[in-house]
């Protein structure tokens, strides 16, 4: 037998080593082969076809003895082996396979060889010095996967549920309070409101009369009635500051 290794590059060979493609569980050979002729359209470059003949058989009876697919992935160190079969395992493919697949993935950059299998990895290692790198784990979705997210989902609800019955009814309850709170000062010494008005009146702690109507401005959390500040009168910022230190020292309102 005298092996010939030939590269292939279009749709006639893909479809020429259908037959030796793998089955494979994450796609069907025919979506496989589609798979593949795309790629070696778009990126020959990023794509690796090997064929292996026998050159002493008779051309019309010539038939492959093994194939190879591999892809170089973008923004990757390694080129990925999709497919390998050898038939009747002849001496001297599966080297050769090896030899020039590293060939080109050195010629691509690539450092490493990846790939996966449902054998006993321990020839690739034994042979080639592969090394298991990850597990590949898998989880049929059925129906004990759609209880399981039903499940999940009633708890939700439930939990929603007991958040929602620890709340106020509605948020009428939360205005009528607001209101309430408002109506009495919001805590504010000398300060109500009056229909739509705000009010002011004496606070205690200044001892001064505070601006009625609408000059007055109304701090619901803190702090008595400020009247309205008037074109040219701006507060200096460190004169205010040392009125809320002293006041804040002191306990008591504002310097009049």
């Amino acid at each position: 037998m005298k092996l010939r290794f030939i590269r292939g590059l279009n749709a006639v060979a893909v479809d020429f080593a259908t037959r030796l493609f793998l089955p494979d569980d994450d796609i069907p050979t025919p979506d496989f082969a589609s798979f593949l002729k795309e790629a070696i359209k778009a990126a020959p470059g990023a794509t690796l076809f090997l064929m292996a003949f026998d050159e002493e058989e008779p051309e019309d009876e010539k038939s492959l003895k093994g194939i190879l697919v591999a892809f170089a992935e973008a923004h990757t160190k390694y080129v990925y082996i999709s497919q390998l079969h050898i038939e009747e395992n002849i001496p001297g493919v599966a080297d050769n396979f090896y030899i020039v697949l590293t060939s080109w993935a050195e010629s691509l950059r690539r450092s490493q060889l990846r790939m996966k299998t449902t054998r006993d990895p321990g020839a690739w290692t034994r042979k080639y010095g592969f090394e298991a790198l990850y597990t590949c784990m898998t989880k049929e979705i059925n129906e004990e996967f759609d209880v399981l997210v039903a499940k999940r989902i009633k708890r939700l609800q439930e939990t929603e549920a007991q958040d929602v019955q620890g709340r106020p009814e509605n948020d009428e309850f939360v205005d009528r309070k607001s209101a309430e709170y408002l109506k009495s000062g919001g805590g504010i010494p000398g300060s109500r409101i009056v229909g739509e008005e705000q009010r002011s009146e004496p606070a205690d702690a200044a001892g001064v009369e505070a601006p009625t109507g609408s000059d007055s401005v109304h701090v619901p959390f803190g702090g008595p009635p400020a009247p309205a500040v008037q074109p040219g009168q701006e507060p200096n910022p460190e004169q205010l500051a040392e009125q809320i230190r002293q006041r804040n020292e002191s306990g008591s309102e504002l310097p009049s």
